[in-house]
C-alpha cells in the first residue's frame, strides 16, 4: 500500500540510522505501507518540504495514482506512481525504491493541482489551476515532461478532476467539471486534438445547483452525474 501525507508540522531536520524521521512526521510526503504489521517501509519528502509546510503548498493537495507497470527499454518492469500538489511539479516515483529511482517535472503544468489525475490508453491526464487538461504519455517506463495534447480550455481555480469514459479502449471521451459562477460540464474526443469534437454544457438550473469543487464527473449507463452544492447534476442523451 502507498499513501500521500499532508501535515503542516513537517520536520525533516533529525533523522535516525534508516533515513526515517525520529519523531515520525511524514507530513507532505509519499510513503509506502506494509499491511501486516502495519507500518511505514519507505518514504519520499519533496527537498524543500519545510518551505511546502511554511507556505501551506500541501503535497498532499491530492491523492497519488499507480501507473501500469511500463517497461524500460532494457526490459525492466518499473512499478511507478505519480503526485501532485500546491506547486506546480509531478514527483514520479518508483513504488520499490523512493528515495533511489525518482523524478520531478517542473513547469509541465501551469498552476498547482487539488484533484487527482486519470489515466488512458498510455497517458496521465492532469487538469491544473488555471490550466488545461494535458496528457503526457508514458514511454519506456518515462512518464513524457511535456504534453501531447490539451484541451482547448482552461480551468480556474481549483482546476479541474478529469474523468475517463470508453468502450474498451475505443470511443473514449474525456469529462471535466468547471467551477464557476455557473457550472458546466466539458465533454472532447480522447485523445484530445485540434479536430477534437468538444461540447459544453451549461444547463439553465446550474445556477440554483451551484458549481463545485473538487468534482469528479461519474459516467454510467449513457448518463454523467456531476455533483452540485445543493445536489447531484444528472445529464444524459436527447431524446
Amino acid at each position: 500500500m502507498w499513501s500521500t501525507a499532508t501535515a503542516h508540522s513537517a520536520r525533516r531536520s533529525t533523522l535516525d540510522a534508516n533515513g526515517f524521521p525520529v519523531d515520525s512526521n511524514f507530513g507532505d510526503s509519499f510513503m509506502k505501507l506494509s499491511s501486516s504489521p502495519l507500518k511505514i517501509t519507505d518514504y519520499l519528502a519533496p527537498i524543500d518540504v519545510m518551505q511546502h509546510a511554511n507556505n501551506d503548498n500541501d503535497f498532499g493537495s491530492r491523492g497519488a495514482m499507480r501507473l501500469p507497470d511500463p517497461t524500460t527499454g532494457n526490459g525492466i518492469v518499473r512499478h511507478l506512481a505519480v503526485a501532485a500538489g500546491r506547486v506546480n511539479r509531478i514527483y514520479v516515483v518508483d513504488r520499490d525504491s523512493m528515495d533511489k529511482f525518482s523524478r520531478v517535472l517542473t513547469g509541465t503544468l501551469a498552476g498547482g493541482i487539488w484533484g487527482s489525475p486519470v489515466y488512458f490508453n498510455g497517458a496521465v491526464h492532469y487538469g491544473g489551476l488555471n490550466d488545461n487538461i494535458k496528457a503526457q504519455l508514458v514511454t519506456i517506463a518515462m512518464l513524457a515532461a511535456a504534453a501531447s495534447s490539451k484541451s482547448p480550455t482552461t480551468f480556474a481555480y481549483p482546476g479541474t478532476v478529469p474523468a475517463i469514459s470508453a468502450n474498451g479502449t475505443s470511443s473514449a471521451i474525456l469529462w471535466a467539471a468547471e467551477n464557476g459562477t455557473t457550472g458546466a460540464l466539458h465533454a472532447c474526443d480522447q485523445p484530445i486534438s485540434p479536430a477534437s469534437s468538444i461540447t459544453v454544457i451549461r444547463p439553465a438550473r446550474a445556477t440554483s445547483r451551484g458549481a463545485n469543487k473538487f468534482t469528479t464527473p461519474m459516467i454510467s449507463r449513457g448518463k454523467a452525474d456531476v455533483g452540485a452544492t445543493n445536489g447531484v447534476a444528472m445529464f444524459g442523451l436527447r431524446e
